[in-house]
């Protein structure tokens, strides 16, 4: 009987499972500048340049341009990684757009807290 699969692709199953539309020339020639902060989604049709399955759905930053594929770094527990993946499988991250919403969700639950108080100061009465 022949024994279990040790491979690179060995687990991934549900995670690099195939997403939805076709892969678009503009992602295959995607460059990043150094320091933009890009998410690790890696896409099974394309195995060059794929990361390993642990880095799937992670942060990173771009250090720089290698050939056709980026550089990221990012931390894994307490020691800093590098690895070298094709831009098919980076989404870049707007850190800004996510601040700007949290930001935003806080006002709007304090501003809903301060409605809530009201209501009950005039019920008290």
């Amino acid at each position: 009987m022949a024994g279990k699969a040790k491979g690179p692709m060995a687990k991934t199953r549900k995670k690099f499972r195939r997403k939805k539309g076709i892969l678009t020339v503009n992602k295959i020639l995607a460059k990043y500048e150094p320091g933009t902060k890009v998410q690790i989604d890696t896409d099974s049709s394309f195995h060059r340049g794929l990361p390993f399955r642990r880095y799937h759905g992670k942060i990173a930053t771009v250090k720089k341009m290698r050939g056709n594929c980026c550089e990221l770094t990012l931390m894994s527990g307490n020691k800093p990684k590098l690895l070298i993946v094709h831009p098919v499988h980076l989404k870049p991250v707007n850190m800004a757009k996510k601040k700007e919403a949290a930001k935003a969700e806080k006002k709007e639950a304090v501003k809903t807290a301060e409605k809530k108080e009201a209501v009950r100061a005039t019920v008290k009465k």
